[in-house]
Formats: structure tokens, sequence, C-alpha cells
């Protein structure tokens, strides 16, 4: 193969090409491939992100409870309405409002295709450059296309291709890990502060979106000190940058949740529906708002169970094997919990949405730990941490799904290095075989199972 085509495919203008692919592509499952933004409309009600941007320009937290008439969320406090979610989205969309003024658009059918954009761009671009070994080989060439395609159009950022608040919040806090963590490896690398001081706003970025990352900097932190804890002086710039890591998205996260209600948490005896109303919860399993350990085994094991979906021979042909809390199409509960302890809604699994990624990111672990490469092993567990904390909580769904995409994208990143000194021909015709079913399985599990989620 040429020399000047396989740079190209281990160059960032092969991550950006792919990245305004991936917004076009999110954008047309977005719109039910009309490319019409006003098809929003007609799918939602709520515009509490944008709500939440005009009241930050107003000097408040509060907002008008028609924001959130679709969501049905408010926590009143002194008589006003508050959403629990954080200001990432909002402060986004600030800009927009400076120039147009106040609106009831919700902008997600915009914010969603960029959000996914960016964080499968810097998913790519940190596959490239753990891929720069192979970089005039034609498996770099086809490492780069596989990890293109599972980390794109064959991902659960299809999944979060729903105009909702929910989808959006875990869409930008996943673009921030990834943007966090590849602005992070880059520093390792060069040792640029300017990387280094991105990797910690970043960090806050993705806690401004959604609380269960700011693990992911807590984690980054403490990996910090312990690295450099045998240096008899510790850098400045090292330490600062760790205290950044730890205390900062934590700060942002729960601080703005103080600010809002005065404790770090969302104070559910002031839940209630837009209209003030005491929210009754009547339907079955739909139980208080919840974080114990218990619902980790139980969440777990759905997760990363591979018979979470069924095949049909009409279209959708992939469909949610689960989506309710008991009866026939109940999850499987595990000690301690009986059946009907979880709000459940339609829900699938890693290994039925991201399997490359998921074989590609347990082979980096086990390589990490048993060649005992604890930047790597880090980095792991931060992309990891997310996704355990998660699954403590009581509901189980398909969009948390999202919250294990950081893992993926840093496994299949790392497990480039295998790839790259891999000599044995049976191993390639083995890898090669696997790529060849699962790649065309994950286009279709994902895009069944979002006009399934969405459309039906």
């Amino acid at each position: 193969m040429p020399l000047n085509t396989t740079n190209f495919f281990v160059g960032r203008r092969f991550v950006a090409l792919c990245s305004g692919a991936m917004v076009f592509y999110v954008f047309g499952w977005i719109t039910k491939w009309s490319f019409d933004p006003s098809v929003a409309s007609t799918i939602r009600a709520d515009y509490f992100f944008t709500a939440q941007a005009d009241a930050l320009l107003r000097g408040r937290f509060w907002v008008d409870p028609k924001s959130m008439d679709s969501v049905q969320e408010c926590f009143y406090v002194a008589g006003n309405c508050y959403g629990y979610f954080g200001l990432t989205p909002s402060i986004l969309r600030i800009p927009i409002l400076l120039v147009i003024g106040q609106t009831t658009q919700s902008f997600a059918i915009l914010m969603i295709p960029i959000a996914a954009g960016l964080a499968f761009g810097a998913s790519l671009d940190l596959c490239r450059q753990f891929a720069k070994p192979m970089a005039h080989q034609l498996r770099g060439v086809v490492f780069m296309c596989v990890a293109a395609l599972a980390l794109g159009p064959g991902s659960v950022l299809v999944l979060l291709a729903d105009p909702y608040l929910y989808q959006e919040a875990i869409i930008w806090s996943i673009a921030g890990v990834m943007l966090a963590v590849n602005c992070y490896w880059r520093w390792l690398h060069n040792g640029n502060n300017r990387y280094l001081a991105s990797s910690v706003f970043f960090c806050i970025f993705a806690a401004g979106a959604r609380p269960t990352t700011v693990l992911v900097g807590v984690v980054i932190g403490f990996s910090l000190f312990i690295a450099h804890r045998k240096r008899v002086r510790l850098r400045s710039n090292i330490a600062v940058a760790a205290l950044g890591f730890i205390i900062l998205p934590a700060l942002f996260s729960f601080g703005t949740l103080f600010v809002k209600f005065g404790q770090p948490s969302q104070p559910y005896n002031a839940y209630r529906n837009p209209t003030g109303v005491q929210v009754e919860r009547v339907k079955p399993c739909d139980l208080p708002f919840e974080n114990h350990p218990k619902y980790l085994p139980t969440n777990l094991f759905a997760y990363f169970r591979p018979d979470a979906v069924r095949l049909h021979r009409d279209w959708p042909n992939v469909r949610f094997r689960f989506n309710t809390c008991d009866g026939p199409n109940r999850p499987t509960y595990l000690w301690p919990l009986k059946v009907g302890d979880m709000y459940v809604e339609k829900t699938t699994s890693l290994p039925n949405t991201m399997p490359i990624p998921l074989l590609a990111a347990g082979i980096a672990s086990f390589a990490a730990i048993r060649q005992r490469r604890t930047t790597e092993l880090a980095l792991l567990v931060a992309a990891a941490s997310s996704g355990l904390l998660l699954c403590t909580q009581f509901a189980m769904t398909s969009r948390y799904l999202g919250d294990f995409y950081p893992l993926m994208a840093v496994g299949l990143a790392m497990s480039a290095t295998m790839l790259g000194t891999a000599k044995r021909k049976s191993t390639l015709v083995a890898l090669t075989c696997v790529v060849l079913v699962l790649i065309p399985w994950s286009l279709l599990a994902n895009a069944s199972l979002l006009t399934r989620y969405r459309w039906l």
C-alpha cells in the first residue's frame, strides 16, 4: 500500500473526516432521516437546558416549570422549580441566547450530534496515537478503519441519538471524559503543560454534565500523586494538576447542587411534577431514587451479558430482551435483590452493542496488569470508574451504557499495542474473522435498537 495512503489513515485528517461523518450520521438518526431540525418539537417538549441557560444569564438557577413538561422532575425549593441536571449543557447554550435572545427551543437536536462528533473524534484520535507505530503498515490502516466503525456508527453513541435531556447530559459527559483522557495521554508523551491543564478542564466539563464522571478526575489525580511519590520534590505543575483533578470536578458538580438545594444531592422530599404536585409513583417498580452497592451485581450482569437482545425476521431485526421490572421480559436479579426491586426500561448490553471494543478492553486490561503498565492501567480504571458508579443506581436502562463508552474507547486504543507486535499468522487470521462478523453485527444492532427505542 502506498506510503501516503497509510499515513492518511493514521493521520489527523482521517480523524477529522470521520468525526464530521459521525455528526452527519447522528443528526440523520435524531431527525428520523428528514434532516429537519423542527422534527424535535414533535418528539420532546422539554427545553430545560435552554431555560437554565437563560436563568444563569439572569443570575439565578430556578427555571420555568414548563421547561420540564416532558420530564416532570422539578425539585421545588422556596416555591421555585430547580432541575438536578448539571450546568455544562446550559453553559454551551449561553452564546446562542446572547445572539437570539430568550427562546423555548431545546437545541438538543443540534447539540447531541456535535457532542457525539467530539466524543468520537477524541476517541479515534486516541486510537491514532496508539497506532502510530503501525503507521506504515497495512494493519495500521485496518485498525483505524475498524476503530472508526466500532466506536462510531457501531457504538452506543448511536443509541443516544434521542433529543432528550437525559441523553444529552450523558453524551456531553462522554465527550468531556474522552477529551480529558486524550489530552492527558498527550501530556504523558510530550510533557506540554497545556495538555495537562486541558485535561483538568475537560474533567470539570464532564462533571458538569454528569456527576458520575467525577471519579474519572479523582482516579487520574491520585495516579499522578502515586506515579511521582518517589520524587524528593514534587513538581509544582504536577501537584497543582493532581489536586485540580481531584477537587475541581467534584466542586463544580456537587457545588452546583449545593447552591441549588443547600445540600450536595437532590432533596427527594421536594420532588414534584411541573405543576408543583407531589409525584405519585403508581407504575410497577417505580421506585424512589437510590444509589446503593446492592444494585451493583444485578446491573453489571445485565450490562455485560451477551444475550440481552432478541432476533426477528422483520425490521428492526434486533430488539430489546428486557423492558420491565417484572414479568417475562424482566432482567435477572442477583442477590441481595429480588424480582421487582429495580426500575427497568428497555435495556441491552455491551456485548450486543460494542463487542469489539469490549473484547479489546478485556485484552488491554489483562496485558496492562500482567506487564505492570501502571500508567495504562490507571487510565483504564479512570475510564471504567463512572460506569461502575452508575451501576449502583436503582434504575436499569440502555442509555446508561454510555457511561461505559470511555472504557470501551480507551481499551480499544490500547489494544493497538498488542496488534502491532502480533507476529503469528493464525492470530491475525482469527482477528480478521472476528472483525468481519462483529462489525456488521454492531452496525445492525445499534441501528435496530435505536429504531425500536425511539420510533416504535
